[in-house]
């Protein structure tokens, strides 16, 4: 009844823990979260990864694969396309339960720069 009262937004950003759920209690922690949007999964990875001052977006989606558009600030010296290198999520992140690829493309300059695929 609480989340009919919530808003829609609050709604999706909610990733559920399946340790709540009654003969779940088993699972490890690496598997136990379940997420409910895969737009909604990748906007919290960047909201939580991104420098101060960066921001993204998701450019494109398909089932195991995303692409996002990484925003460098004016004036950060050094080469965006390794900067992406440094993003890429651990091997045992949860992102790789539902993405197999995250394509993430620098825009640096006013220009798109080569961008970069992390592979789980």
């Amino acid at each position: 009844m609480l989340v009919a009262l919530a808003s829609p937004a609050a709604a999706q950003m909610a990733i559920q823990d399946l340790n709540d759920l009654p003969g779940q209690r088993t699972l490890t922690p690496m598997n136990r979260l379940l997420p409910t949007d895969p737009h909604v999964v990748i906007r919290a990875f960047l909201r939580d990864r991104l420098p101060s001052m960066w921001w993204g977006r998701e450019f494109s989606y398909s089932p195991g694969r995303i692409a996002a558009e990484v925003h460098i600030p004016t004036g950060w010296q050094g080469n965006p396309t390794s900067a992406m290198m440094n993003l890429c999520p651990p091997p045992n992140d949860n992102l790789w339960r539902i993405f197999r690829e995250i394509e993430l493309k620098p825009y640096y300059d006013k220009k798109l720069w080569p961008s970069y695929t992390c592979r789980g």
